[in-house]
């Protein structure tokens, strides 16, 4: 699962010529890395070498997986930085948060051990997973089990079925299913309830998929033990209802040995993945694992490490990623062209759009100047109140940029919102508008 770099390629030679320098850019891309980490928000990060990070002033991070710079941007660059021909490589890596672990449904599997006092029958419980798959198999979710791959007495599973339907089941006790499929390649929040009588077999057993009852129908009853010397095992099949390991991701298993209610499922779901388990009657919760360290070999339980587990193949998906066929080599030469030369002058004052915009936390201010002239380029927050005075000084004729860090006058950190950018030179005046996120 890896991205590559696309433009510009390896070996490159980009020429700014005063026949370009005005109307070409340099177009950096790369493929997307969503499916790495399964959705959500991904940052991109720059790496170059040699000349090229001495003078690229490339944001120091991107949620696109583009960025275009005007080629007479990049002189100005290297004028500054007193280069006319720059050789080195770039390289883009990735980041995003943890999505879980991976199963690639062979022989994936995680082990939680027998640590947890679990009842499964003659007691309430409740069982909470977040799936994302799109394998049309029956495939196991979470099994407690003796680890003899035969389906047998006293053991317990969560599993999806060949539509895609969650159920859950014990040996000898029949199910309690969903009915709805969530087999789509998108997140679902799974999360079975049973609710003990207090007598005898029966109960009320409940599925729940994205915070809404989905119960197709239970009969489960509590006959027979649970036997705490049984594993639990994340992504096993039980062989029976189940013929097939996990095929896809899976977060924030959590275990309690209380009923949740409708309302505290709901709530769980709502407050999105990733978020704490532990909120929902955190003092019945007897196992909570966010599957969210990115790397190594083992998982920590949120409630006591003496139920961490082991990962037997699975891997993490997020954390940081390089891109698959990076670094390339890339030249840029701009031997023919002179800052001196007129026709690379601009013919008329212009602030320009910043670049990234929304951004967090720095973003990259151009304007052109077409004759010497006093230079004020102020921030602004939506009130008016003067943030960061960027620029205050007699500046020459050129094309012009500079770095806003998201920081104050005092060298604070600014909070999220809109601000707005001024630019007086002469009696020119133009101000517009930015979005900080954070």
């Amino acid at each position: 699962m890896v991205f590559d770099q696309i433009f510009p390629g390896d070996e490159s030679v980009i020429e700014i010529t005063s026949d370009n320098a005005w109307t070409d850019s340099l177009l950096f891309a790369w493929e997307s890395a969503d499916h790495i980490y399964g959705g959500g928000d991904i940052t991109y990060y720059s790496e170059f070498t040699g000349d090229l990070g001495n003078f690229f002033l490339m944001p120091v991070k991107l949620t696109d997986n583009v960025w275009k710079i005007p080629y007479h941007h990049i002189k100005k660059y290297m004028d500054d930085a007193n280069i006319a021909k720059a050789t080195g490589t770039w390289d883009i890596r990735s980041e995003g948060k943890s999505s879980g672990l991976f199963f690639d449904g062979a022989d994936d599997y995680l082990d939680l051990g027998n640590g947890l006092s679990t009842n499964f029958t003659t007691d309430n419980f409740a069982v909470q997973a977040w799936v994302r798959t799109t394998s049309e198999a029956s495939q196991g979710i979470l099994l407690k089990s003796n680890g003899d791959n035969t389906w047998s007495e006293s053991e317990f599973h969560l599993y999806l079925d060949s539509a895609g339907f969650p159920n859950w089941v014990g040996y000898g006790r029949d199910y309690i299913q969903g009915n709805k499929s969530i087999n789509d390649g998108k997140w679902h929040h799974v999360v079975v309830v049973w609710d003990y009588s207090g007598s005898g077999s029966t109960g009320t057993g409940k599925m729940y998929i994205d915070g809404v009852e989905t119960t197709a129908s239970s009969s489960y009853n509590a006959n027979g033990n649970d036997i705490k010397e049984n594993i639990i095992y994340i992504g096993k099949p039980n062989n029976s209802e189940s013929k097939n390991y996990f095929l896809g991701s899976l977060k924030e298993i959590a275990i309690y040995n209380g009923r949740i209610t409708e309302t505290e499922v709901s709530e769980l779901y709502n407050s999105g993945l990733g978020k704490s388990a532990i909120t929902a009657q955190a003092d019945s919760i007897l196992g909570y694992w966010q599957l969210d360290e990115a790397s190594g070999s083992t998982v920590s339980s949120q409630i006591c490490s003496c139920n961490d587990g082991t990962i037997h193949g699975a891997s993490w998906k997020g954390g940081v990623q390089y891109s698959a066929n990076g670094p390339f080599e890339l030249t840029i030469d701009a031997i023919g062209l002179s800052v001196e030369n007129g026709d690379f002058l601009p013919d008329q004052f212009e602030l320009h759009a910043n670049f990234p915009n929304p951004f967090n936390p720095t973003t990259s201010i151009n304007y052109d100047l077409p004759e010497n002239a006093s230079v004020s380029l102020m921030i602004y927050d939506i009130m008016g109140r003067e943030i960061k005075h960027l620029v205050n000084e007699v500046q020459n004729a050129g094309f012009k940029a500079i770095m806003w860090d998201g920081t104050n006058n005092y060298g604070q950190q600014v909070g999220t919102g809109m601000y707005l950018y001024q630019i007086k030179a002469g009696s020119f005046r133009q101000t517009r508008k930015m979005l900080l996120m954070k």
